[in-house]
């Protein structure tokens, strides 16, 4: 009997442990499904709720266990904003599975309005009672805006008076609006199922081949025209754009289109052709825009060509979108010059973003009781680059790109009129150009000038003023620098001429300046009296290594001299020691004997 007991006993909690183990694994599954779960009583109070529904609901489970379910789960009817009998309530009173009513939102904790479908179901146990619902719901708010967004889009192509359709690869109809039913006749049950070619005389068809073909190779159809034969037979003109249809795999499905008859203008356009004609063989630009937006509304080939843009891109823009004049301004001029317009000179912008320089005359037309704005505008961007060229070599220095002595003078005056203190000068004097261009030549001292030019481009700040006021000499204004900041300036000038150079017939040149500086620290002291101080100490820098500046130079010119003519350090040995032996036999001393030996060193130079 105590074995039997005990086999009971052991089966029991095996089965104890199976139903855990079952329980534990079923509410591991509801609270990872996807879908809210909220499980209840007989009597609505709540026991079970997965993360999904505390995510919906905004409660979390351990705050609503032992609640009535209509004290979480708020409903409504997404239209009339009524409240919404819980489908558990309708569950418990019938027995049965209940599902919501389309179009019912859930009220979250905070006060989101959540579209949402649901059902719920009773818990029975063995004998049919029930002891409780389970309820299932998701977040459908997605699918709600996109069934509205499709109801708007169906709404459009509907009353759009534009014939928009579809058809599948085949060419075979599958939509047809209300204004394909204006433009061609057929009804839409009368075309979906059709071949879009029924609509085309022979001759168009291989044309519209060849276009959807190119269209499904991936090539960009704006629009074309096109001819069709309505349901009365008649023939007629349409302006077409089309447009790929693609899966969610981004395959080609279909073609959708959009149709427009424009058979009266077709007769227009004849009447036009010979005035496009000489319109377009203009070589000034011609717009017409409206008067009271600056909508273009016509452009000749001359603005396609100069702007860059498409004929259609134009006409969707305005011309305040190509230049810098403002609406206001222009209607004003206008308003004043109406009969005889108004010339201005303005920058244009092309489609690139680059600009260009124009003139622009401007008249006020009225043409069909519209009030119009017609331009006729000449690039002048050569006449206006000549122009600033001409300027820019008033105020620059044309070998180094620097402003030149005069702008130099001027800025000088202007910091001594506006009493600009504290202001920094330097002066730089480039040491060795004389003997560079007297001995290998002129290019080489303009190579070494614009050496130096570049060095002192890169010291300085944007505000100050670097210019070159003579052949070998440069000079800086530094408007608002301390001492300080002018001292870091020539430390700075130093360390890059110091690592300068250029290369002439493979040589290596160096770069070698005598700086001088001064501050004007005080409105009473003259800028004349700064740059003279500056100048001084610039030229009291030159003697004191004027000797060694000199001899890096003569350096590289002797060995390039020296790779030029392989024979000359041997004709230069033989003078020196020429030079030695006349110089013993006249007793002279060692300054002359030295004097002598670079004589013999430099008598080539």
């Amino acid at each position: 009997a105590s074995n039997i007991l005990a086999i009971i006993f052991h089966k029991q909690e095996e089965l104890m442990k199976s139903l855990n183990k079952e329980k534990e694994w079923l509410r591991v599954t509801l609270k990872s499904i996807g879908d809210g779960v909220i499980a209840t009583d007989a009597n609505g109070n709540i026991e079970f709720m997965n993360p999904t529904a505390e995510k919906l609901t905004g409660y979390k489970e351990g705050e609503v266990l032992g609640k009535r379910i209509d004290e979480v789960f708020n409903i409504i009817n997404e239209d009339t904003k009524e409240k919404v009998e819980i489908p558990i309530e309708k569950v418990l009173k019938t027995g049965e599975i209940t599902g919501l009513a389309n179009h019912t939102a859930l009220i979250s904790k905070d006060g989101r309005v959540i579209s949402i479908a649901d059902s719920a179901a009773p818990i029975k146990d063995s004998e049919g009672n029930v002891i409780g619902t389970v309820m299932v719901f998701r977040d459908i708010s997605d699918k709600r805006e996109y069934e509205k967004l499709l109801k708007q889009y169906e709404f459009i192509v509907e009353s759009s008076n534009e014939g928009i359709g579809s058809f599948d690869l085949e060419g075979i109809i599958q939509t047809w609006n209300k204004g394909c039913e204006k433009i061609y006749g057929y009804k839409a049950d009368e075309m979906i199922g059709k071949s879009i070619y029924t609509l085309m005389p022979d001759f168009e068809k291989e044309k519209v081949k060849n276009i959807l073909q190119r269209l499904l190779k991936g090539e960009e159809i704006k629009s074309y025209e096109g001819m069709r034969i309505t349901k009365e037979g008649k023939t007629i003109h349409v302006l077409v754009s089309l447009a790929g249809l693609k899966d969610e795999l981004g395959r080609y499905i279909g073609i959708s289109f959009i149709s427009r008859d424009i058979t009266k203008n077709k007769k227009t356009e004849q009447i036009l052709r010979r005035y496009k004609l000489l319109f377009d063989n203009i070589n000034d630009i011609i717009l017409f825009a409206r008067y009271e937006d600056g909508k273009i509304i016509e452009v000749n080939k001359a603005a396609i060509k100069a702007y860059g843009y498409e004929m259609e891109e134009l006409l969707k823009m305005d011309i305040f979108e190509l230049c810098n004049c403002e609406k206001e301004e222009l209607t004003q001029l206008l308003d004043v010059e109406a009969e005889r317009g108004v010339l201005l000179n303005l920058q244009h912008k092309r489609k690139d973003g680059s600009e260009f320089y124009v003139e622009a005359n401007v008249v006020s037309v009225d043409f069909e009781n519209e009030k119009l704005i017609m331009t006729i505008i000449r690039d002048i961007t050569e006449r206006k680059l000549a122009q600033e060229k001409l300027e820019h070599l008033g105020t620059h220095d044309i070998l180094t790109g620097l402003y030149n002595r005069n702008f130099f003078e001027e800025k000088l005056a202007f910091v001594d009129k506006q009493n600009i203190v504290p202001t920094g000068l330097i002066i730089c004097d480039v040491d060795g150009l004389k003997l560079i261009n007297d001995t290998i030549g002129h290019k080489a001292g303009d190579m070494l000038l614009k050496t130096a030019a570049d060095v002192l481009r890169k010291c300085f700040r944007g505000q100050d003023i670097i210019a070159r006021i003579g052949g070998d000499e440069f000079a800086v204004i530094l408007p608002n620098a301390s001492i300080e900041i002018v001292e870091e300036a020539v430390d700075r000038i130093r360390k890059m001429v110091e690592n300068s150079k250029f290369t002439f017939e493979k040589e290596n040149i160096p770069l070698s300046m005598s700086i001088g500086y001064a501050v004007k620290n005080n409105s009473f002291k003259k800028i004349e009296e700064v740059f003279k101080e500056a100048d001084n100490n610039m030229y009291r820098e030159k003697l004191f290594h004027k000797r060694s500046s000199y001899r890096k130079v003569l350096d590289s010119i002797l060995k390039m001299f020296e790779i030029r003519q392989p024979k000359l350090q041997k004709h230069l040995n033989a003078v020196k020691e020429i030079l030695a032996n006349f110089a013993e036999y006249l007793k002279l001393s060692q300054v002359r004997i030295k004097n002598l030996e670079l004589l013999a060193e430099f008598h080539d130079i």
